[in-house]
């Protein structure tokens, strides 16, 4: 398995893990009985999921990185300097016509 994939699916792993996390804060407070604001539950659902949510964001960097250096050179150019070009002649274009 390519590290792409494994690092996609770790990402996949956590998000799910994240998720189930806060139910089960929302449950444990339900359960609980007490009255419990919605301030006090999100502290307890971000306590609960800071590691993860680091680890997410480390994976959710490395992949782009990955995904970064497998774009050829050429695509770059064309997303970073000719693409914007063109919008740029064409929005000017089109706003010198609705002005005459």
């Amino acid at each position: 398995m390519s590290k792409l994939r494994k690092i996609e699916k770790r990402i996949t792993e956590l998000k799910k893990e994240i998720a189930s996390k806060h139910e089960d804060v929302l449950n444990g407070a339900i359960r609980s009985g007490g009255i419990v604001t919605q301030g006090q539950l999100d502290k307890m659902v971000e306590s609960e999921n800071r590691k993860p949510k680091n680890e997410l964001d480390i994976l959710e960097g490395e992949r782009q990185f990955i995904v970064d250096q497998k774009e050829p050179l050429w695509m770059k150019i064309i997303w970073n300097i000719v693409a914007p070009i063109i919008i740029a002649v064409v929005t000017t274009v089109i706003t010198n016509n609705l002005l005459k």
